[in-house]
Parts: structure tokens; C-alpha cells; sequence
């Protein structure tokens, strides 16, 4: 599975193992661990293969950005629609924004590097879960059903990524 991010459950509920062919370590899954995921706001990382879609980053955060993949800026009018019912539901979407909404500008390193994934999408289905990314680690123990890894090894990742590099989440 070259070229694959390889997520791996742990002992611990929110901890996993990452693989990414020579980068490895711990990551964040979500506070209700990795598993079939059923709906919205489960707090499930949900184990299946998917594909990594583009690149987000905080120019202010990340001086320079080099990945095959599509990089696109994250402004403070950046969000994702989290609501089932919205037409773009897990989607991107431009603040302000009248609908339930994650705001991915943050003022906590979390959300610096986001690499998006094509959970639920194409089309979304209402209720089914939304804004499934890999993303930075924070403080936090958990995250909500993202994978959370570290800052430094998650951009490394990043640089070598090949377009039809893939996300494989699995027991």
C-alpha cells in the first residue's frame, strides 16, 4: 500500500498508528474511536479507503506548500457546511455562511494543514457524517471522527503525496 496513509487502531480508544511508507507515530481518531460509522456527530473515524482529495492551508501558518495535490488557501471566509439538510452538505463553503458550518480558519493549530477526503461525498447523504479530514494535532485527546497528526510529519506526508494517494482506516 505505498503512497497510502495507513491508519491503524491502537489499544486506545482515540489513539491509532500512522504509516505512510518511512513516516510513522501516533495519531488523534475520534472520541468515539474507529469504527462503522453511522451518522453525524457519532465521533466515529470510520474505517474504510478513501480517496485524499485537496490540500487546505494557513499561508500565515505554513510558509511553503508543495504537494501534487491541489493547495488551496484557507482565508478567514473559509468553511465547511456541516448541516444534513444543506445542499452542500460536506462541502466547502464561503463565510458568513447560515447554516451549521465548521469554520476552518481557527485560532488553534488544528486546522493549519487539512487534507479533505471523499467520505460521504458525491453525493452526500443527509445525516450520514461530514468534514471527515486528516488534519494537525491540537491539545485535545481526540478529535471528532478526523485523523489528527502531528504538524511536522503530517506536511512531510503532504510534499509526497501522489495523486491517487488513498487514506486506508482499519481495525
Amino acid at each position: 500500500m505505498k503512497n497510502n496513509i495507513i491508519i491503524k487502531k491502537n489499544k486506545s480508544k482515540f489513539k491509532a498508528k500512522f504509516y505512510y511508507n518511512n513516516i510513522s507515530g501516533t495519531c488523534q481518531v475520534g472520541y468515539s474511536g474507529i469504527g462503522k460509522k453511522i451518522k453525524e456527530g457519532d465521533g466515529v473515524t470510520p474505517v474504510g479507503i478513501y480517496d485524499l482529495l485537496e490540500i487546505y492551508y494557513r499561508k500565515d501558518k505554513v510558509k511553503k506548500i508543495y504537494s501534487l495535490k491541489d493547495c488551496i488557501e484557507i482565508t478567514k471566509k473559509s468553511g465547511w457546511s456541516t448541516e444534513p439538510t444543506d445542499t452542500n452538505y460536506n462541502k466547502y463553503v464561503t463565510l458568513p455562511y447560515n447554516k451549521s458550518h465548521e469554520k476552518l480558519h481557527r485560532s488553534d493549530a488544528c486546522y493549519d494543514l487539512i487534507i479533505t477526503t471523499n467520505f460521504n461525498s458525491s453525493p452526500a447523504r443527509k445525516y450520514k457524517g461530514s468534514a471527515i479530514f486528516v488534519h494537525c494535532t491540537d491539545s485535545s485527546k481526540f478529535t471528532d471522527g478526523c485523523v489528527a497528526i502531528p504538524k511536522n510529519q503530517l506536511l512531510c506526508i503532504i510534499r509526497s503525496l501522489k495523486k491517487n494517494s488513498k487514506i486506508v482506516i482499519t481495525y
